[in-house]
């Protein structure tokens, strides 16, 4: 109930829209402690106003103060890091005003890139695994080989669907 409490505060949420944030938000549902998404209000909003009675004032201005100082500290951190990154390099990127105009080095994922970040991903864990057990002899997981059929499919200029579908499939495997 703490972190409804911090959520209604930091949002600036009255009662009831504070349990209907929390129903439709998956990330405040986490911030409370739920382990899977359910969209059923949790409680009901009156539940505040019990609250409020049994704290007393002087314990709910005391959580204030302190949600209060914990936003300005998030601001005053966000404001230095913009700080930071505008001594770095001010002019950074680019605005493209015309809404025909499209930057034409954007990668788009495909599912070949997909199946390569999550193959690297996997190898990154296995290592750490390996790194933490008793085993002398690492596995074999063919990683140079996996790098090489993925390579051959992605600078292809033109890719047919049987390329793409055996790229998958060696991704796969």
């Amino acid at each position: 109930m703490l972190g409804a409490i911090i959520i209604k505060h930091l949002c600036d949420l009255d009662d009831r829209e504070t349990v209907d944030q929390i129903s439709e938000n998956i990330y405040m549902q986490y911030f409370m402690g739920y382990s899977s998404f359910c969209d059923t209000p949790p409680f009901d909003p009156s539940l505040f106003v019990e609250f409020r009675k049994r704290l007393g004032l002087e314990q709910i201005n005391a959580i204030n103060d302190r949600i209060a100082e914990l936003k300005r500290d998030i601001k005053a951190e966000k404001k230095d890091k913009s700080n930071d990154n505008q001594d770095i390099n001010p002019n950074k990127g680019s605005l493209i005003m015309d809404a025909t105009a499209c930057p034409q080095e954007i990668a788009y994922p495909t599912d070949v890139d997909i199946l390569n970040d999550a193959r690297m991903k996997s190898e990154e864990l296995m290592d750490l695994v390996f790194e933490c057990s008793t085993e002398t002899i690492k596995p074999r997981n063919y990683r140079e080989i996996a790098r090489k059929d993925y390579l051959n499919i992605a600078q292809k200029k033109t890719k047919s669907r049987k390329n793409i579908r055996t790229a998958i499939k060696k991704q796969l495997g």
